[in-house]
């Protein structure tokens, strides 16, 4: 290997989008494709999928130590100084990657996947929640929004980023001949009792999002069945959820997540108390808090049960990611941050230079504070490195354009849902003041004496 590319993810792992295809991993910038057209569960088994030409060649592609545009989110943030995802994988699937490298050594061939290991399923779309930087892809109360979704549509990823080699035309391939017309892909049995129970067998790791898991009964009778089989004393399990639900529901499902090897449950909390109200509509803080308190209770009681509080870091939530730092604190949990990929009129990058600097400020003032426990040393280094990516950012040339789309989305996501982000988050209020109109010309006759 020429290069530091190794990622093991591409010879372990497979992650299934809501609407069936299939990408390298959750960062990834594209579907797996056969030449342009993205390959999907409705067409292609998992093993099709994972010994396509394309993974082929990605695998390949990293065995020789070159850093392709499909991996770029690794690359950026390595580029930056940070921990990538890449090395964290590797790190976590640490066996494996010293298994693959010595095979790679020996002259073993690059192109061929390992058994796989770790398999993320995105269960769909259907949501309670329509939060401001989802899209209709991972939301059906978005996908029903008419404002929201003008914004934030279903994933176009028909774009091709990269493709190595092979046949570069468009082509759609016949459905699966077991493929019942008018389902999901989630409620297809050659998926979910074919594919997905087959793999079962080697898959050590399920990671399981959504939409929103815990309303889906595709996911109950998965878990159920990999149960059955005696699947689950050697699968661990972790759960994407917004735990905006019912105590009844949420005790049902944590009997479930009990059965497996370990259950890691990371709810994403994209901020405090009001903050998390305005993004995270239409969800209750009040809801919410009590369902985390549930959870980490239960933890302590439960050496096999995890949990660990995950946000994205994004314009409307920096000024208060201390708050939530603080929270963590007082359970004596990690909150995990990662910064907004898209959309673009979200991301950090939207606020000005003096902003940025500002929330970099309070999240260093928090990160100074005293901590007494693993946990809170962690979210203190967290804050300290989403200080640092602020402090980094350098003015996009179009910032101008994305802060008038930022503007624009806020007034009408606003309006429609009668929030405020002068109420919820002040520091941006002023994001949203239209600049004074440029004064009208004033043009005299001419008028003789």
């Amino acid at each position: 290997m020429s290069g530091d590319a190794f990622c093991i993810l591409p010879w372990i792992h497979l992650e299934v989008v809501p609407e069936g295809e299939a990408k390298i991993c959750c960062v990834a910038t594209e579907a797996i494709r056969e030449g342009r057209t993205p390959m999907n569960v409705a067409t292609h088994s998992l093993d099709q999928m994972r010994n396509s030409r394309y993974l082929e060649s990605v695998r390949k592609a990293l065995a020789d130590g070159r850093r392709i545009p499909v991996c770029n989110y690794c690359w950026d943030q390595e580029k930056r100084g940070e921990r990538s995802q890449r090395e964290l994988w590797n790190q976590l699937h640490a066996p494996s990657a010293k298994r693959v490298r010595e095979k790679l050594a020996a002259g073993g061939d690059a192109a061929e996947p390992e058994p796989i290991e770790y398999l993320q399923l995105s269960v769909g779309n259907k949501c309670n929640l329509a939060c401001r930087m989802c899209n209709a892809s991972y939301s059906s109360r978005i996908e029903e929004d008419p404002v929201h979704v003008k914004w934030a549509p279903r994933q176009d990823r028909e774009l091709e980023v990269w493709t190595e080699g092979g046949d570069r035309q468009a082509h759609q391939a016949p459905p699966r001949a077991e493929w019942l017309p008018g389902r999901p892909w989630f409620e297809q049995p050659v998926v979910m009792d074919g594919d997905l129970i087959r793999a079962g067998a080697t898959v050590q790791s399920l990671y399981v999002t959504g939409g929103e898991p815990l309303m889906n009964p595709s996911f109950d009778r998965l878990l159920d069945a990999y149960v059955s089989r005696g699947y689950a004393p050697h699968m661990g399990l972790s759960l994407n959820t917004n735990l905006f639900h019912n105590e009844a529901r949420l005790a049902k499902a944590l009997e479930s997540f009990l059965r497996f090897r370990f259950c890691h449950v990371a709810p994403s909390i994209d901020g405090f108390g009001p903050v998390y109200e305005y993004i995270r509509y239409p969800a209750k803080w009040a809801i919410v808090d009590r369902n985390i308190r549930t959870v980490v209770a239960l933890a302590r009681q439960h050496e096999k049960l995890t949990f660990m509080l995950t946000t994205v870091a994004q314009a409307y939530n920096l000024f208060n990611l201390p708050d939530l730092f603080r929270y963590a604190d007082e359970l004596d949990v990690e909150c995990n941050p990662h910064v907004l990929a898209g959309p673009q009129h979200l991301r950090p990058q939207v606020l000005p230079r003096a902003l940025r600097l500002e929330a970099a400020e309070g999240l260093d003032a928090y990160a100074k504070t005293p901590a007494d426990t693993e946990q809170r040393t962690s979210n203190r280094a967290n804050a300290g490195r989403i200080a640092r990516y602020l402090e980094g950012i350098e003015d996009a040339p179009d910032r101008a354009s994305m802060q008038k789309r930022f503007a624009d989305f806020t007034r009408e996501l606003d309006a429609s849902r009668n929030q405020s982000l002068a109420a919820a988050v002040p520091e941006l209020a002023e994001l949203l003041v239209e600049p004074p109109a440029a004064p009208a010309r004033r043009w005299w006759p001419f008028r003789s004496a």
